[in-house]
């Protein structure tokens, strides 16, 4: 079960990150044992219950939702970190969005936990929480662990949102903004490179993530130590372009596998169409429409597998299946994360791939709605002719609406450069110097 349709009544084991135990703990903000270690503590966790934090939060731009849903770190039975993620919403303009914070004990700090609890109860208030937008990490100033953790995320400042707490210990607050995608991609990439070992499924809760019982560690420029120090590591140069280019390929690798395997994707498309191919394999009288019998109904069954095995064989359906098993998780590093949307960018929009195809089928559908006899497979009789265009052209239709290629053709342009390669021009030598 997952963890946020569990009803939690009592934390929840999750798993174990080395030797700490992941709970989830339910919606709640100040549980009775993430308050003790809060409170013993009030400077280090001045952002999530200091003097100031309650000051500050009236003027921010967003207002709370819904209570958090909490993740906690422990050693036996002591919490030594927690994280939560909230629904929120902009009081500008009733946008959806998340609102992430975290603290952890010094003693595990360096270790990526912020990070992998962050994500956790990132997946969580996102499932429950239709419509999310943006993503959202306020802290003070001088929590430069805080920010690290924010940068992880693929979150980055926005200092138009700041804000700072009045009164005589005046206090900075600076925020850190994301579309609520590009942290989905990346919480997917931090929760399948982590080192979290889940349970049997038949005892606890999961993760949105599917995890394997062993894990790779999380690549070095997630690991939380060293933190940075603070610097505007967006502010100018290399480091602007690398991190719009890291945001773009996020971004573009959620819309091409949303394309390629979503609930509305071209995979459960293909599985439809699978299901049509068989039925007109099958021949069943009662499958065609009234009132054909006899020659006529084994006429359109046949007509009806030709269309959907020529449209299958258009856009390589076989071989989208095995490039989609081959596919995994979200990679971790930038350089793959390019590769991958590549290879699903040239099986959707190259010169061979699912929109080459589905032009064909759209020629073919023009060639089955005009019916002409001259078009129809010998020896067929005019009248058996129109009953072979009539099941070509519904199976032909059926087959584009289910590859959903009206969508692919939308955000294609999106990827033409991406797979577009200049044929090398063949330049004749020049001409030999006359002697």
């Amino acid at each position: 079960m997952y963890l946020d349709l569990f009803p939690l009544s009592t934390p929840q084991p999750i798993g174990t990150f080395h030797d700490l135990t992941i709970f989830a703990e339910g919606q709640v903000f100040f549980p009775p044992r993430v308050r003790s270690m809060l409170l013993e503590d009030d400077d280090r966790f001045s952002d999530l219950c200091g003097r100031t934090a309650a000051l500050v939060i009236p003027l921010l731009d967003w207002r709370g939702r819904r209570l958090p849903f909490c993740v906690t770190a422990c050693q036996g039975d002591l919490v030594v970190a927690a994280a939560w993620a909230g629904s929120i919403s902009s009081k500008d303009n009733g946008t959806i969005g998340c609102n992430l914070s975290f603290g952890l004990q010094p003693s595990v700090a360096g270790r990526g936990l912020a990070t992998l609890l962050s994500a956790l109860a990132y997946q969580q208030c996102l499932a429950s929480t239709p419509m999310m937008e943006f993503v959202n990490v306020q802290t003070e100033a001088g929590n430069y662990r805080a920010q690290a953790v924010a940068q992880r995320l693929q979150l980055s400042r926005a200092p138009m949102f700041d804000r700072n707490a009045p009164g005589p210990e005046s206090r900075r607050y600076v925020t850190y903004r994301a579309e609520a995608e590009v942290v989905t991609a990346r919480c997917t990439q931090i929760l399948s490179n982590s080192m979290l070992t889940v349970r049997a499924r038949d005892k606890t809760v999961q993760p949105r993530v599917e995890l394997s019982p062993t894990m790779r560690r999380l690549p070095h420029h997630f690991i939380g130590s060293p933190m940075p120090l603070p610097t505007n590591q967006h502010s100018h140069g290399s480091d602007e372009t690398d991190y719009a280019a890291t945001i773009k390929a996020l971004r573009d690798n959620v819309t091409l596998r949303t394309a390629l395997d979503g609930p509305h994707g071209l995979l459960a498309g293909i599985t439809l169409i699978e299901e049509k191919l068989k039925i007109a394999e099958r021949r069943h009288p009662g499958d065609v429409p009234f009132p054909l019998v006899g020659r006529e109904a084994s006429l359109y069954h046949e007509a009806s597998y030709n269309a959907y095995a020529h449209s299958l064989e258009m856009i390589s359906s076989q071989c989208i299946r095995e490039m989609h098993d081959k596919l995994g998780a979200v990679p971790s590093r930038d350089d793959d994360v390019c590769k991958q949307n590549l290879m699903i960018a040239i099986a959707l929009f190259g010169e061979y791939g699912v929109t080459s195809g589905a032009a064909i089928i759209e020629k073919c559908l023009q060639t089955a709605t005009r019916g002409s006899h001259l078009d129809s497979p010998v020896p067929l009789s005019p009248e058996e002719g129109k009953t072979w265009h009539r099941a070509q052209q519904s199976a032909y239709q059926y087959a584009l609406e289910m590859l959903c290629t009206g969508r692919l053709q939308r955000i294609e342009t999106q990827f033409l450069a991406l797979v577009h390669v200049e044929a090398p021009v063949d330049v004749d030598a020049p001409a030999a110097p006359a002697m």
